[in-house]
């Protein structure tokens, strides 16, 4: 594994070996991780490579995950929220330093008590699933916000309903295991 600080501008080199296959990622502070890679594999003559990484600044604020959807009253996690939250798995293994808050929201159908006590179980469900997955508990915390924050304020249709009930993470820090 090597380490390289990139100038002012971004730019990195580094002589790579022959048959051998690079992951290189890219960190920087304030800003999601990029990763990409090069194969040195079958070359016979030296070759410039260029890897460019795009990082995108963090932004401010919840960042809702699309397709993480429930049930009317329920926590339980539908198969197709489970594909979405194994892309998050994969983001969040990329980005390593990234601590994260799961929140999760529901619709106005309910008592307050009742919606309080219904996000947080959904934002756990989402947790416990990604710890079983791999991820440190101890990056990720389910804050449920019941129907405090609304997407669509006076919602009618069921589809209205469902934006509301949704779950967004947001970046509390960015230097987990330094």
């Amino acid at each position: 594994m090597y380490e390289i600080i990139t100038d002012e501008t971004g730019y990195y080199s580094l002589s790579l070996e022959i048959n051998q296959i690079y992951f290189i990622k890219g960190q920087k502070e304030g800003y999601f991780g990029d990763a990409n890679s090069a194969s040195t594999m079958g070359l016979t003559e030296s070759k410039s490579f260029m890897v460019d990484l795009m990082l995108t600044p963090i932004p401010l604020g919840e960042i809702d995950i699309p397709g993480i959807e429930y049930d009317y009253g329920k926590a339980t996690l539908r198969d197709e929220s489970k594909k979405i939250l194994d892309e998050l798995y994969d983001f969040l293994v990329l980005n390593n330093n990234l601590e994260v808050e799961l929140r999760s929201h529901t619709d106005v159908r309910s008592s307050h008590e009742f919606n309080m006590n219904l996000s947080q179980a959904r934002a756990q469900s989402c947790v416990d699933y990604l710890v079983s997955k791999g991820i440190a508990m101890a990056r990720i915390t389910p804050v449920g916000f019941g129907e405090t924050t609304l997407k669509v304020e006076d919602a009618q249709t069921e589809e209205e309903h469902q934006r509301n009930r949704r779950t967004a993470f947001y970046v509390v820090g960015q230097h987990f295991g330094e």
